[in-house]
């Protein structure tokens, strides 16, 4: 091939020099010139080859390379052709049956033979580059958009006809889809994952068959979760009656292409079944779980119990909303959690009033101020029953005291404070009463004044007051 092009080029330079030599001896009408100039063009020749062969087999490569990218500009459009006639053979197939697909197949036989004719790509749509040689360049673009063409004509012609099958298989999806999440399923994120598949749009038939083969592997991935939680919690209520044979039909059951609507009413099925096995004990642990929370919380009710309150009632509003029998398993984790809540406030709250205690021991208050809190409080366990006796009976001792406590600490903090306003009020009354103060307890902020200057007279009563003697 490189040596017909070196002949090529060859030929059509000499050509050229004699057309030239002619013109030479018209126009000067003498033989010897044009001998002249032929001599002169040879030796040119024989020099420039001499001294530079490279110029001549680079014009060679030159037109090599341009027919090669043409070949292979070529080659890729007639890929595109083949591949985009298989995919719509795939199609074809996939939906055949479904829909009558007769006229779609054979408006794609007579595409086939066609482009084979034509030397495009063979009648099974394979390119063929030795045949593509042959073909212009021009044409085989312009066949490339007729191709294009006549395939989506045909491709939204079967779309009108499969809409109603396609339409008819989402909504079987969907339904098993909820039959499972209605029948107690956790299944994760795979719901919210189906629901936004399901709300994609698809009017082709690509986007059709897509959507149906996402919504069905989202379907399959869901069921082979629900079938995993429906043994363990098989397994884990083996003892109970009718459990085993649950988990004896759950162990036979298989996820299988072709077979998901049907594994999706069986599944669901099963655990309704688990929640009529569990159901009894799962309602009376949850009331008594949620009657010993709302014991908890009313015991709760002093400041400083406040994050005790916000915690409980967020893990309260859990447990209410466990309906199916089938989380008795997550209903005693959340007893678990409830009552670890529960022993770390009480811990935490002990901490910070022995703390407090020593912060208002340091200020040396009288007797009638001092805490009378234990050194140690210790948070119960036992049974659900004696656990909310016992703490809540905690809580409301130690309620009354705690809120003492604060006060009595806020009012030490503030004495200085206080003591500087009663002594500028003395300083110029000789007398200062409650209303003259804008505090908070000033009868104990009197009474603590009168033990430090025990010459003060301090009157009690409804209105306290504080004179010079």
């Amino acid at each position: 091939m490189r040596q017909f092009k070196i002949y090529g080029i060859s030929s059509t330079l000499m050509v050229t020099v004699l057309a030239v030599g002619f013109i030479i001896y018209i126009v000067f009408n003498d033989i010897l010139a044009f001998l002249v100039w032929l001599l002169v063009v040879f030796f040119v020749v024989i020099l420039a080859y001499t001294l530079s062969p490279k110029i001549f087999r680079k014009m060679s490569d030159t037109v090599e390379l341009r027919d090669t990218a043409i070949s292979s500009r070529k080659t890729e459009i007639a890929g595109l052709i083949c591949h985009e006639c298989k995919t719509a053979k795939s199609l074809i197939e996939k939906v055949s049956a479904e829909i009558d697909t007769a006229s779609a197949k054979g408006e794609l036989d007579r595409l086939g033979q066609e482009l084979a004719s034509m030397k495009c790509c063979s009648s099974s749509f394979e390119v063929m580059p030795d045949e593509l040689a042959n073909v212009d360049m021009t044409f085989l673009t312009t066949r490339s958009a007729e191709v294009r063409d006549r395939l989506g004509a045909m491709k939204r012609a079967l779309a009108d006809k499969y809409k109603t099958v396609s339409d008819k298989r989402v909504a079987e999806y969907e339904v098993a889809m909820k039959s499972l999440r209605e029948a107690g399923y956790g299944m994760g994120g795979l719901y919210a994952k189906f629901e936004a598949e399901l709300s994609r749009s698809a009017s082709t038939l690509d986007e059709m068959a897509e959507k149906e083969g996402e919504l069905s592997d989202l379907l399959k991935d869901a069921l082979t979760d629900c079938l995993e939680e429906a043994k363990r919690i098989a397994s884990e209520e083996s003892g109970r009656k009718g459990a085993s044979e649950v988990s004896y039909a759950l162990g036979k059951l298989t996820i299988s292409d072709g077979e998901l609507i049907e594994a999706a009413s069986e599944l669901a099925a099963m655990r309704k079944k688990l929640q009529s096995i569990m159901g009894g004990d799962f309602f009376a642990a949850k009331e008594s779980i949620i009657d010993s929370m709302d014991a908890v919380l009313l015991a709760a009710n002093g400041p400083g119990f406040s994050d005790l309150r916000e915690k409980l009632a967020k893990l309260r509003d859990s447990v209410n909303q466990l309906k199916d029998p089938g989380k008795l398993g997550r209903l005693k984790e959340t007893e678990k959690e409830y009552r670890e809540l529960a022993k770390t406030s009480i811990e935490e709250l002990s901490a910070k009033a022995l703390a407090m205690k020593d912060e208002l021991d340091s200020y040396k208050p009288p007797r009638e101020m001092q805490a009378k809190l234990p050194q140690k409080i210790v948070a119960p366990g036992g049974g659900t029953s004696e656990f909310t006796k016992k703490i809540s009976s905690m809580l409301k001792e130690l309620s009354p005291e705690i809120e003492e406590l604060i006060r009595n600490v806020k009012i030490m903090r503030s004495y200085q404070k206080a003591e500087r306003l009663i002594d500028a009020r003395l300083a110029e009354n000789k007398k200062v009463q409650a209303r003259d103060l804008d505090i908070k307890y000033p009868e104990v902020f009197f009474m603590l004044y009168k033990k430090k200057h025990p010459k003060v007279k301090l009157v009690e009563g409804p209105e306290p007051k504080l004179f010079e003697e």
